[in-house]
Order: C-alpha cells, then sequence, then structure tokens
C-alpha cells in the first residue's frame, strides 16, 4: 500500500505537536524542534554546539539511533557477557521511550525532548586546540545546558 501522506502534511503534523508544548525557558526550543524532528523521522544532520563554553561538534542523530550505536558498541567491547545483556538491555529500553519535557500521563501527546544525541563527536576544549578524541564518539547533553548551536561540523 502506497503512503500517500504528503511532506506538508507531515509538517503539519509536527507543529501541532511542538505547539502543545509547554515551553521551556532554560531549554533552546529550536533546538528542540530539531531534535524532536530527527527522533522522530530518524534523521542525521551535522551540527556544532556551544555547551558551557565546550564546543561539541558531531552529527545528530535520533535517540533509537544513539542507543542502538552504544548497544553495538557494548557488543563489541570485551566486557563479561552478563555486563553486555545489562547494558544491552537497558539501552534497548531507553531506545523504545520518550525522553521528554512533558506528557499527559496517558502517551497520547509527544512531548519536546531534553536529550540531544551525537555521533561522530568531538570537543574543543579551547581555541588552537586539536578534538577530544581525534575519532568521535557518541555524545549526549542535556538541551537545556546549549547556549547556542550552528549547521555543519568543524573540520
Amino acid at each position: 500500500m502506497m503512503n500517500t501522506e504528503s511532506p506538508e502534511n507531515h509538517i503539519k503534523e509536527n507543529l501541532k505537536i511542538i505547539s502543545k508544548n509547554e515551553i521551556d525557558i532554560n531549554a533552546d526550543n529550536l533546538v528542540q524542534i530539531m531534535v524532536f524532528i530527527a527522533n522522530k523521522h530518524n534523521i542525521e544532520l551535522g551540527i556544532t554546539l556551544n555547551v558551557k563554553g565546550l564546543i561539541v561538534s558531531g552529527m545528530l542523530v535520533s535517540n533509537q539511533t544513539y542507543f542502538e550505536g552504544l548497544t553495538d558498541e557494548v557488543e563489541a567491547s570485551n566486557a563479561e557477557q552478563v555486563a553486555k545483556e545489562l547494558f544491552k538491555s537497558t539501552f534497548n529500553s531507553l531506545a523504545n521511550t520518550s525522553e521528554s519535557s512533558s506528557s499527559n500521563g496517558d502517551g497520547s501527546q509527544e512531548s519536546l525532548p531534553l536529550f540531544i544525541h551525537l555521533k561522530e563527536a568531538r570537543m574543543y576544549p579551547s581555541q588552537n586546540t586539536s578534538p577530544i578524541p581525534t575519532a568521535g564518539v557518541w555524545w549526549r547533553g542535556k538541551i537545556s545546558e546549549v547556549s547556542s548551536f550552528s549547521w555543519g561540523l568543524l573540520n
């Protein structure tokens, strides 16, 4: 069966959900909206964040992609199988939940997210320094701690 929903209908539906949410004065609502859309539609975008003076640059990913990535990292580690299973179970549970700012209790209203997730993230602690780490990592931060952002990755 062919999906007849147009991109305009997706946008209208997302805006309805977003408009029903309370505004968090401690969070950049534009960042929350971008993360909401990434979570809902599994989009990946390059983004650079300023988090309490630390520059963090990486690919914005959905919470599901983030926790699946962590699960893959644990599986590839040399940890004992019991520990791997505990981590995997926890990550799988978190990947399937919404970490949102508000809810009406019955699950009928989607809410704006509290956390942002990046893959291949690099941190830049100060001017003229190399990123830490050089290879990039999975990164998670509170949206309320983001003081500014720009599209794209630092190279």
